[in-house]
């Protein structure tokens, strides 16, 4: 389903493979992307809840704003390319991250909470 922001929500399934049993179907799932085709944040069955985040601007040049919708208690990992941990720290409501000294190219940002943790993407560009 779109949304207003040029993302959509999408509703599915997960399912439990094992060795020669037909797949289970398990916890549905709603998943929220934005129009870059990232992860926002994603509901289940259990009330589990990934807390949604807006990650901007994305490409960012000089500074990467985060800033969480609700809160709950963050930390965050920014990772390269190559899966090196370059930074972490505490999220607070609006965290502001420096990327002045990382070179143009992709990055994930993890978000971990006690519930679990959600990746982002973001571009640097110079």
């Amino acid at each position: 389903m779109p949304t207003y922001d040029g993302g959509v929500i999408a509703v599915g399934s997960r399912y439990d493979y094992i060795k020669n049993f037909p797949p289970v179907s398990r916890d549905p799932i709603v998943m929220k992307f934005d129009s870059l085709g990232n992860i926002q944040g994603s509901y289940d069955n259990n009330n589990q809840y990934q807390s949604l985040f807006n990650v901007y601007p994305n490409p960012a040049s000089d500074i990467l704003n985060i800033e969480a919708l609700d809160n709950l208690e963050y930390e965050y990992e920014v990772y390269n390319i190559t899966g090196d941990r370059l930074m972490q720290g505490e999220l607070k409501s609006n965290t502001k991250i420096n990327i002045l000294k990382f070179s143009s190219g992709v990055y994930y940002l993890k978000i971990v909470s006690k519930k679990g943790s959600s990746f982002k993407k973001f571009l640097v560009t110079h």
